[in-house]
């Protein structure tokens, strides 16, 4: 069979597993990156999302998924089905690159494709490939992937336009995700690994160490090349300030850390590993979320998942240092799998413990573990065709796991409960259960899971924020007053709990009260963009258009992209300044940030 049919038949079976994603709506972080995000709205606003400006050229954080989804919005606007189909090509496109690179290191075409084959089907990567927003991370991987195979061509073929196609794929990968970083890492494993396996096929039995002692002898300056490149790509993460230490109001949640009062210990990192692996294994228990005590890792005391874990984790440890010594795909696929983990494991802190979409590129490392396990024995003699029955029916399982948790991301209340009903201590999905009521309208089960998270977990923030909104939603504004007054009594700096006082203040028409409370959130949180424009908006209805110019221009200060401080500002030079020109300015602002027509946006 060709190359390229096999290729075909990876996108056959990712598009059967995920093609009844198509009709999902946006969900989760969907909202907030794709339907609420102005930055996407015209491909005007795809030259400063990459970095370049008058000024000079600026690394930018992320920024292919900015660039792609404003393509996509142009092409669809606010339809999903585009971006869902998007997603699901960009898998099909991994899959055939992990094809490719398996068969291109073993130069055995069926591991490849079974390595592909597991990859494109398999449910743990739902995380990814069935929110629309899960771009970021397929981009990630197919770029790495990329990369790999491309300096590996460089290193068998020569050519510095291979190299500097490498390092290309490298810094987009780096630019969707910087996991992706942990390339350079994989290329040194498949370098290592070839080698190793021409030295096996050569001089009969030949293992890691002895590869590894003979390739820094003859070539040492490769990997310094590399190290010198990892250096390179790490003082690019670090301009970008990606990953910031203040993670108070990151991702609009408390980290573990500050839910726990305490980092990860050794044992804490050894235990997500595992889940990872776990879930790999055997995918039962997913959920969208296993924030804070979901996985008891806060609670003392072993349970009996988590010594599940740990064993799991012990267990791959074991068989991928027998299968480093001995060069087989269960080495390899240990060391990829434990590589592109590594970086996600609370070495670097961050909001979540854990999540599924981290296990997306880590996944390929234990695809490639199965399936060189299976096609093995399929070549021993009289195995053949039992094992190809049962390949066939592994993929046929897993791709009805596919289906089944897509269904689940058919719309916010399926999404978190599902959740709730797996891990019922996880209070972000006890909060995501209650926005899915409230938004629904059933009220007192909003407000029945945001006392739960409450209870759960006393200092999450946006359970009160959650509170606070549904008792104004039902007209209780004194309850939404005494959610709020709550919070602020447990932190009196928390931003977002006066600007919703001022809020409700401002609904009730005391407008003094309004200003003191958006003044108090702009005093704690200083870059508060909404809180300025809010403050600038009741400044202009007493009269005072100066100030709320000033306040207007501060808004944008801090957030260039802020509609509704543009759209008073255009309102404020046309109608109270009689300055056309200006007005204008930011009327065609907001029409490339909407992506509508002059005609629409009159």
């Amino acid at each position: 069979m060709p190359s390229w049919l096999l290729a075909v038949l990876l996108l056959v079976l990712a598009s059967l597993a995920y093609a009844d994603s198509l009709s999902n709506p946006f969900l989760y972080d969907d909202i907030p990156l794709i339907l609420q995000n102005p930055e996407i709205r015209s491909l005007d606003n795809l030259i400063p999302a990459i970095g370049l400006k008058e000024s000079g050229f600026f690394l930018r954080a992320r920024w292919t998924r900015k660039a792609l989804q404003a393509a996509q919005w142009a092409l669809a606007g606010p339809a999903p089905e585009l971006y869902h189909a998007t997603n699901i090509i960009l898998h099909a496109c991994v899959a055939i690159l992990l094809f490719a690179l398996i068969a291109r290191l073993s130069g055995d075409r069926w591991l490849g494709w079974w390595s592909g084959a597991l990859f494109a089907v398999h449910p743990i990567l739902t995380d990814v490939v069935t929110p629309a927003s899960g771009v970021r991370g397929l981009l990630a991987a197919l770029f790495a992937l990329l990369a790999v195979l491309l300096m590996d061509h460089a290193r068998r073929s020569g050519g510095f336009r291979w190299i500097a196609l490498a390092a290309i794929s490298l810094y987009l990968s780096i630019a969707s995700k910087e996991v992706g970083i942990i390339a350079v890492a994989g290329f040194i494993l498949v370098d290592l690994y070839r080698r190793g396996l021409s030295e096996q096929s050569g001089q009969g039995r030949a293992n890691l160490p002895t590869a590894l002692r003979r390739i820094m002898g003859e070539q040492p300056l490769r990997y310094l090349g590399a190290i010198a490149l990892v250096l390179i790509a790490s003082a690019a993460l670090v301009s970008q300030s990606t990953f910031s230490v203040y993670l108070q109001e990151s991702g609009g949640s408390p980290s573990y850390y500050d839910a726990n009062g305490e980092e990860l210990g050794f044992t804490d990192r050894a235990r997500l590993v595992g889940t990872g692996a776990r879930l790999l294994l055997v995918p039962i228990g997913q959920s969208v979320d296993y924030f804070y005590d979901a996985m008891q890792i806060a609670a003392p005391g072993w349970t009996p998942l988590e010594v599940l874990d740990l064993g799991t984790l012990i267990a791959l440890l074991v068989l991928t240092a027998i299968g480093l010594w001995r060069l087989n795909w269960i080495g390899f696929g240990g060391i990829w799998f434990l590589l592109f983990l590594a970086p996600t494991m609370g070495f670097i802190r961050w909001h979540e413990v854990f999540a599924e979409r981290f296990l997306y590129l880590p996944a390929a490392g234990i695809c490639v573990a199965l399936a060189g396990l299976g096609v093995q024995l399929a070549r021993k003699p009289g195995w053949g065709r039992p094992m190809l029955a049962f390949g066939v029916g592994v993929l046929v399982l897993l791709g009805s796991a596919t289906v089944l948790r897509n269904r689940i991301w058919s719309s916010e209340l399926s999404l978190w409960q599902d959740a709730v009903d797996r891990y019922p201590r996880s209070v972000r999905a006890h909060k995501g259960v209650a926005n899915a009521y409230r938004e629904s309208g059933d009220f007192e089960l909003a407000l029945m899971h945001y006392e739960k998270a409450r209870t759960i977990l006393p200092i999450y923030r946006p359970a009160y924020i959650g509170l606070a909104d549904t008792y104004l939603s039902m007209g209780r504004v004194v309850d939404a007053q005494n959610a709020l007054s709550s919070a602020l009594q447990k932190w009196p700096e928390y931003s977002e709990a006066w600007f919703q006082k001022g809020v409700i203040h401002e609904r009730l028409g005391k407008t003094d009260r309004a200003i003191e409370a958006y003044e108090q959130a702009i005093e704690f949180r200083p870059d508060f963009a909404a809180a300025y424009n809010n403050l600038g908006r009741l400044h202009a209805t007493r009269g005072d258009l100066e100030g709320a110019l000033e306040l207007f221009l501060e808004s944008l200060e801090h957030d260039p992209s802020h509609l509704p401080a543009i759209r008073n500002l255009a309102v404020v030079y046309r109608r109270a300044f009689q300055d056309g020109e200006r007005a204008e300015h930011y009327e065609a602002l907001a029409r490339r940030l909407t992506g509508e027509s002059e005609e629409q946006s009159g």
